[in-house]
């Protein structure tokens, strides 16, 4: 795999022609049968059940074989074809070097079973939407919705993969979230294949017993008899030896008639992985101008405040190149919580109703976002002014750190004995 790798993007461009497929088919390359025989998963929206479900054990594969769907879907697909929206709900760095990804419509990299579900309820609204436009359209699924809109020289619509690892942290609680997350992915498996979108769920145990009926591909890695069976129908899973090997079942019931047993492709996540993506968004660039005009959206626990900067400055500039209305524009404050296009913002105009108040106890946060504001005022307002007066205790471990923004020009920034007179000045 990573010889057949190397030789794809060693061409310097991809998905041109585009991967010939059949109509409403979407096929994955995961590793090899034997020497010689590749394994490929075909995902099929129109008759089967479009859905994936990954069980094994820790230490068994599962993130690598993710890797393989993500990675070999993403030379064969481009990202108008196929777009992926990424959850780890162990809130570690599995699917951080996909920060870079075009296909990557949105990323999060927390153990926040609300943000999670967030996708689910997106998606539902997603496939809502999608039926909506097919039947103005006068199309009944995705292939024939898109071959409609090529004709008429219009954009079309990518297949929606949602991968989560971990997923059954969002049953972990007998509460509001974990009945909600059910009914979520119940309607998303019935009703998501005519619209192009497609779950793929990963775990190493099973609380609620989705596997077996409601999803048209089971994979098991090595696991336990009981966890086999509950993954992919039957106790072959518990047979194999060896990190990397599994069983594909594609069979309604599960029979063991259906297995199909793998060894799934190595890739390093460290080394290798970080080096591919990049090489397809330096390709993708290359073949679009030198731009990425998707959305991305990333939410990473370990790393909060990476997004932001970037957005503020294509926001702010877009504003300034628009005509808004005299005297409004938006500020913008944070990346947002759940999966969504928008960045967390405010609309900031001329009139008596447009203060902002932040309350609560994180002191750090507080002066960062104070920062923000400050900085996307002075950005917007070539002639603006920025009074800061830190009130704060001379104690406090945040106490002057602003005074840093008056090296720019257009801050002013005073102690608490100040207050007074920096309010008779303004």
């Amino acid at each position: 795999f990573k010889d057949q790798i190397d030789k794809e993007l060693a061409k310097g461009s991809l998905w041109d022609p585009p991967f010939e497929r059949k109509k409403g088919h979407l096929s994955f390359k995961l590793g090899f049968k034997n020497a010689q025989t590749p394994m490929e998963i075909d995902v099929n929206f129109l008759n089967d059940s479009p859905h994936i479900f990954i069980g094994g054990k820790t230490g068994t594969g599962k993130s690598i074989l993710l890797h393989n769907f993500i990675t070999n879907g993403s030379l064969r697909y481009s990202p108008e074809q196929l777009r992926f929206y990424l959850v780890d709900m162990k809130g570690g760095l599995s699917f951080a070097p996909y920060k870079a990804l075009p296909h990557v419509a949105a990323l999060s990299a927390s153990s926040d079973r609300e943000y999670a579900m967030s996708l689910l309820e997106l998606f539902c609204e997603e496939n809502a939407k999608r039926q909506s436009v097919f039947k103005s359209a006068g199309s009944t699924n995705l292939d024939g919705y898109n071959d409609l809109m090529t004709e008429r020289g219009m954009k079309p619509m990518p297949y929606l993969f949602g991968i989560s690892d971990e997923f059954q942290e969002l049953f972990k609680s007998n509460d509001t979230i974990s009945r909600n997350a059910g009914s979520r992915i119940e309607e998303i498996h019935k009703q998501g294949r005519a619209s192009g979108i497609s779950l793929i769920l990963c775990t190493q145990e099973t609380i609620n017993d989705i596997s077996r009926t409601q999803v048209g591909i089971k994979i098991a890695l090595r696991c336990g008899i009981n966890d086999s069976n509950l993954f992919i129908g039957n106790d072959g899973a518990a047979r194999l030896r060896g990190i990397g090997r599994a069983i594909a079942n594609t069979s309604e019931t599960g029979e063991e008639r259906f297995n199909e047993e793998f060894v799934v492709a190595y890739i390093d996540e460290k080394k290798e992985l970080p080096k591919y993506v990049e090489a397809i968004r330096e390709i993708y660039q290359k073949q679009n101008g030198g731009t990425d005009a998707s959305d991305h959206l990333v939410y990473d626990d370990n790393d909060l405040s990476a997004q932001l900067p970037l957005w503020m400055e294509m926001e702010m500039n877009s504003q300034k190149d628009q005509q808004f209305q005299k005297g409004q524009h938006y500020i913008y404050i944070g990346i947002p919580r759940f999966f969504r296009k928008e960045h967390v913002k405010f609309r900031f105009h001329r009139d008596y109703a447009s203060n902002l108040v932040m309350a609560g106890s994180d002191w750090m946060t507080a002066i960062r976002l104070t920062g923000i504001v400050a900085t996307q005022f002075l950005s917007l307002y070539n002639d603006s002014k920025v009074y800061i007066s830190d009130l704060q205790s001379t104690e406090n471990a945040t106490y002057g750190k602003l005074e840093c923004l008056t090296a720019g020009g257009g801050v002013s920034y005073t102690r608490s004995k100040e207050l007074e007179s920096t309010l008779n000045e303004v």
